[in-house]
C-alpha cells in the first residue's frame, strides 16, 4: 500500500492501523477512527502474525512485543511514544496483608506492567516472582494498573514506576509507534498532527489520568528509560538480544539502544 492510498480517505482502502491492547492505547482509537482509519488491536504473538501477514503499514505496540518481533521493513517515529513519569502512580503493587512476593496476581489491563516489576524483583530484591491470573486467594499480592491503580493505592503499595526510576532514574517507556518504510513525509506529518490533539474520552477521570500522568513524545528521558530497560530484560534473560532501534527518515537515524 503506497502513501496515496494509505491517506486516500476513501470507503475502499481505509488505512490500516493495529494499536497495543493497553488502556494507554484507547484514547487512540477515537482519533484515529474518526481520522478515517481502519483500528485493529493485537499484542504479543497475534500482533506479530498481522504485521507480518495483513495490510498495515502503522502500529503502536509495546516496547517487550518490539523486542520479540521481526523488524524488516519497519521504522520507530522519532518524535512519539508513550511513558510513564517515576511520579505517576499509574501502577502499583497492594500487599493486601501477604508476606511473600513469589507470586503476584496480575489482570489484563495491568499485565503491560509486569514486566517492569519484574525486572524490579530480579534485580534489586534477586527475587523471581510468577504471574497469576486465575483464582487469585485474597491474600495474594495485586498488581493494579491505570485509574484502579491511582483509586486504591494505600500507604505502604509499591509505587511501580517510582521503583524503577530509583533502579534506573528513568521512566517507564511502554510502547513505540512503527511506521513502514514506505511510508513518505507527508503521511508522517499527518500522523504527527493526530498524535499532538488532545485524548478525550467519556470518563472524565481517564482523561485526567493520561494528560497528567502519561508522556506522548520521544525525548532523552523517555530513550533512556528504554535502553535500561532492554539492557535488564537481555541481562536477566527476558529478552534474547538487544533491540537495535532505526528511526524513520533513513540509515544515518539509527540508533542502537544499550
Amino acid at each position: 500500500m503506497n502513501a496515496q492510498v494509505l491517506f486516500a480517505g476513501s470507503q475502499d482502502a481505509r488505512p490500516r492501523v493495529v494499536l497495543s491492547t493497553s488502556f494507554l492505547a484507547d484514547p487512540y482509537v477515537p482519533l484515529l477512527t474518526t481520522a478515517g482509519f481502519d483500528c485493529r488491536r493485537a499484542d504479543g504473538p497475534t500482533l506479530y502474525d498481522m504485521l507480518l501477514k495483513e495490510n498495515v503499514d502503522i502500529a503502536l505496540i509495546q516496547v517487550m512485543d518490539f523486542a520479540r518481533i521481526n523488524r524488516h521493513g519497519w521504522r520507530v517515529l522519532k518524535n512519539a511514544a508513550l511513558s510513564c513519569s517515576t511520579e505517576s502512580g499509574i501502577a502499583r503493587v497492594s500487599f493486601a496483608g501477604a508476606s511473600s512476593l513469589d507470586r503476584i496476581c496480575v489482570d489484563e489491563s495491568s499485565l503491560l506492567f509486569w514486566h517492569w516489576l519484574d525486572l524490579i524483583l530480579l534485580e534489586r530484591f534477586e527475587t523471581e516472582a510468577h504471574p497469576v491470573r486465575d483464582n487469585c486467594p485474597e491474600n495474594m499480592p495485586r498488581l493494579f494498573a491505570g485509574l484502579p491503580a491511582l483509586e486504591k493505592g494505600g500507604e505502604h503499595d509499591w509505587d511501580v514506576a517510582e521503583q524503577w526510576g530509583e533502579m534506573t532514574n528513568t521512566p517507564l517507556t511502554t510502547h513505540l509507534w512503527l511506521v513502514r518504510e514506505s511510508v513518505d513525509a507527508k503521511s508522517i506529518e499527518r500522523l504527527d498532527a493526530l498524535f499532538r490533539k488532545p485524548f478525550v474520552s467519556d470518563n472524565p477521570a481517564f482523561n485526567r489520568l493520561i494528560s497528567r500522568h502519561i508522556k506522548r513524545d520521544f525525548d532523552e528521558a523517555s530513550r533512556e528509560g528504554l535502553a535500561e530497560f532492554y539492557r535488564y530484560a537481555f541481562f536477566h534473560g527476558r529478552i534474547d538480544y538487544m533491540p537495535e532501534i532505526k528511526f524513520w527518515g533513513g540509515a544515518s537515524e539509527t540508533e542502537r539502544e544499550g
